[in-house]
């Protein structure tokens, strides 16, 4: 059988995505896996589109009844992020303290923030919403991580925080 085709092909998403698997070879199936290992006639076979929620490589092969098994197709990795962390407000000038709201509509995932303009990583400290700034200048910059996907892109405020002395 010919060999299964991937699209697309690995790649960074946001959140999800839907991949297709396809043979060109008339009744041919395809068996896939997505946990590393060679598929073979006993694997899931496919029916629809995948929809991949987590980092992974695809590897497929096609299996006909009456013609050699296809060469396996291996996609280049698929990295899935979470949706980047938003915040409320994101900019502005406050009185004695500012609560800035951080969130991501990824459910499950955790937000790690920065309040020194740094970049932060899957190693910052975890962030309590809302953060409680008291200091004008600060300027915070978050990612979201989950189990299974990679860090989000950076997210940071607008424009750094400007707290005011009650009058």
């Amino acid at each position: 059988a010919a060999g299964p085709v991937v699209r697309p092909n690995g790649g960074q998403f946001v959140v999800s995505v839907e991949t297709e698997i396809t043979c060109p070879t008339d009744g041919a199936v395809i068996h896939y896996t997505v946990d590393g290992s060679e598929p073979t006639s006993a694997s899931p076979t496919l029916d629809d589109a995948i929809d991949i929620r987590t980092d992974l490589v695809l590897k497929a092969v096609a299996v006909h009844p009456d013609l050699a098994d296809s060469k396996m197709a291996t996609s280049e990795p698929f990295v899935i992020t979470p949706d980047p962390p938003k915040f409320s407000p994101d900019s502005g000038t406050f009185v004695n303290e500012a609560h800035i709201h951080v969130t991501s509509s990824t459910a499950g995932c955790e937000i790690r923030c920065t309040l020194d303009n740094t970049d932060p990583s899957a190693e910052s400290q975890v962030c309590k919403s809302p953060v409680t700034v008291k200091t004008t200048g600060t300027m915070i910059k978050a990612v979201a991580t989950k189990e299974g996907l990679s860090v989000s892109e950076i997210s940071s405020l607008t424009s750094p925080l400007i707290i005011k002395s009650a009058p």
